[in-house]
């Protein structure tokens, strides 16, 4: 490693190439009960079953099968303030190996409850996995977007959040198209271990990239951050908040649809239990956000706007669900439309948040941010859960629950028009490229000085 050089551009890709592969196995296993869902909520013996195609499941209703999720995002957002302000104060590389520690507890946990089938431990089992799970799954995320944030600032920041937004996704599209087949063959059990598997090679990975970023740190001689105040926090921007409003909303309305969608799917479309079809149906939104988030990444470093490319995008999101709602248009449609939406979005509301926030307390920042994203998705999986918990009737419960998420999406618009007005106001701001306008020569000097006070790192070379 001592060859390797930080200041060269190479070095930079290379963290964040590993960055990438140390969350891949969090982002499979997160969505596993999605696609596993119709055997969770199966009941445990056929004879409980009238239904002449019973499948032998786990016995799980739906405010259960929800509430993996919804205790997954509690343990998000209590972690990631714990997380945001430990990586501002330890670093970097201390917090990834920490919670990629937690990460593997939390699948181990879950999978080996899922051996106690119809046991009383195994529901509680299953929520302290995802406890620890979910506590490591978004605070690693964080200290990942810090590290990016840090390595790409002023250069290909937009690109590098597409990049590790897309690894990402492609480990959760994999999860679609290759779990539920993996446990109509091997069983549900191997697939969970299979998932715990790669959160372990996910771990490797972490080691990797922390060693990288103490390596990298020590050849540039970064000059530390100022101290770190909670004062900052409060008086964060109104541009911060109104986009940490508009990722709760959007990530809110996508893993509340993702969560319970191969089932929505099945049930709307007809098909059979054992089906794959819905869940490729579902791997389709990730499998379409996974190549779009780089493109679209590149195209923001070039032409920012940022906010209008918000405001369409939610707009694709009320189209979205006024399609599974009212009409009976293919599947695929909806999906195609939802993939393209989230490679879109993710991109540029990740790359607002290290425009408008001091590198001092980037950390803490997107701790907030995540904290209230995972709050708004644990209750959105509430919420979804009630609205589904009763059996009859089933096909309008679902039509409810996309109306309920149209809802949302239309509030989704009205932030990010909000944002929008904002931020012209405040002199665009979010519409900045990675080559920044030369400001006129008599703010230069202020706007250096400025940049210091906010406790941006200098870097000596």
């Amino acid at each position: 490693m001592v060859a390797l050089s930080a200041t060269k551009g190479y070095y930079r890709f290379l963290i964040l190439t590993f960055n990438s592969l140390a969350l891949v196995g969090c982002y499979y296993c997160y969505d596993i009960p999605s696609t596993i869902q119709g055997i969770l909520q199966a009941p445990l013996s056929c004879n409980e079953s009238n239904n002449t195609e019973c499948t032998e499941g786990f016995g799980l209703n739906s405010v259960q099968y929800n509430q993996l999720y919804a205790f997954s995002s509690l343990a998000c957002g209590v972690s990631v303030l714990i997380a945001g302000y430990l990586v501002d104060k330890c670093g970097n590389a201390f917090g990834l190996i920490m919670f990629s520690v937690f990460a593997v507890i939390g699948t181990f946990i879950f999978a080996i409850s899922a051996l106690f089938k119809g046991a009383l431990l195994m529901f509680p089992g299953m929520l302290i996995g995802r406890l620890f799970f979910g506590s490591a799954y978004s605070s690693a995320s964080i200290i990942a977007n810090r590290m990016t944030a840090f390595w790409f600032r002023d250069k290909e920041l937009a690109l590098a959040f597409g990049f590790v937004i897309s690894s990402w996704r492609a480990a959760g599209c994999l999860n679609f198209f290759l779990s539920k087949n993996f446990a109509n063959d091997f069983g549900v059990n191997w697939t969970l271990w299979f998932g715990a598997l790669l959160v372990c090679i996910s771990f490797v990975a972490a080691i990797v990239s922390s060693a990288l970023e103490i390596h990298g740190k020590k050849q540039l001689q970064t000059i530390d951050y100022k101290r770190f105040r909670l004062l900052d926090v409060v008086n964060l921007s109104p541009l911060y908040w109104l986009t940490t409003g508009s990722m709760a909303v959007n990530y809110g309305i996508v893993y509340a649809f993702i969560a319970d969608s191969s089932e929505f799917i099945r049930i709307k479309y007809n098909y059979a239990a054992d089906s794959t079809a819905p869940s490729y149906y579902t791997g389709t939104v990730y499998l379409i956000a996974t190549f779009l988030s780089p493109i679209i990444g590149m195209l923001i470093d070039q032409i920012g706007r940022r906010c209008l490319i918000g405001v369409f995008c939610s707009i694709g999101s009320i189209l979205v669900f006024c399609i599974f709602a009212f009409t009976d248009f293919h599947p695929f449609i909806g999906s195609i439309l939802l993939g393209i939406v989230v490679g879109t979005t993710n991109p540029a509301l990740w790359s607002c948040i290290a425009l408008v926030v001091p590198e001092a307390i980037l950390g803490t920042a997107m701790g907030v941010t995540t904290c209230i994203v995972m709050l708004s998705i644990s209750s959105f999986n509430m919420i979804v859960g009630e609205i589904l918990q009763d059996q009859e009737q089933n096909e309008k419960r679902w039509k409810l629950v996309m109306i309920f998420l149209l809802g949302l999406s239309v509030v989704y618009l009205i932030i990010n028009i909000l944002t929008y007005i904002i931020d012209i106001k405040k002199g665009g701001v979010l519409n900045t490229t990675k080559r920044k306008p030369n400001p006129p020569q008599d703010k230069q000097d202020e706007t250096h000085k400025n940049t210091e006070n906010e406790g941006i790192p200098l870097i000596k070379h």
